[in-house]
């Protein structure tokens, strides 16, 4: 697909001290071609291209310029149309930006960073379900301590109106005291009943 003139006047890659296969190992400086700048813009910068403004060099893009030279010459002999060669090197410049040898990160702190992901993650959804729980907690927590404490002033006051010990014997002492006292009144209101009749019978004689 063609690009317009504005969008491809960024599309040169320049590569400086590329050791080249050709003619024995030599230093050549290599540009992409795909994409080609007017001849006029590009003269002021011929002596020195690394003063102009839009070429882009490829020690600053990528770490190794050998590879990406030989996967753009694999990709341009694999037989695809010509119409994708300037996407192509848009494209590869892209890709390596963004694929960049660059040292890994040990197993803990990507452990870590994972971690942190997932507690921000989880953090709204255990927020919003603590808010949900709140009033049954509260709720369970304060039926408890009522209940303790209610358990606790019975157990007071069973404790003031039985003392430990003597509230046993005292019931028994006073119950025979009332026996022997209604015995006492049984026998004496027999007596004067008896008096009584006898009195009545002496006098019935007479």
């Amino acid at each position: 697909m063609p690009i317009a003139r504005v969008v491809s006047s960024r599309l040169r890659v320049l590569q400086r001290n590329y050791l080249s296969r050709r003619g024995g190992r030599v230093n050549v400086v290599h540009t992409s071609t795909a994409v080609d700048y007017a001849p006029g813009y590009i003269a002021r910068y011929k002596r020195n291209l690394n003063t102009c403004p839009r070429i882009i060099d490829a020690e600053f893009i990528h770490g190794d310029e050998q590879s990406f030279w030989t996967a753009r010459r694999d990709f341009y002999r694999s037989g695809a149309s010509r119409s994708y060669y300037p996407v192509w090197d848009r494209q590869a410049q892209a890709l390596i930006m963004l694929t960049r040898q660059v040292p890994r990160v040990p197993q803990e702190a990507a452990f870590r960073l994972f971690t942190l992901g997932l507690r921000l993650l989880l953090m709204p959804r255990l927020i919003m379900n603590a808010e949900l729980m709140l009033p049954s907690w509260m709720l369970s927590n304060t039926e408890g301590l009522l209940a303790e404490t209610i358990s606790k002033k019975d157990g007071e006051k069973d404790g003031a109106t039985k003392p430990p010990g003597d509230g046993d014997a005292a019931p028994a002492a006073g119950v025979g005291v009332l026996t022997q006292s209604s015995g006492g009144k049984l026998k004496a209101s027999e007596k004067t009943i008896g008096d009584g009749s006898k009195s009545q019978s002496n006098s019935n004689k007479a």
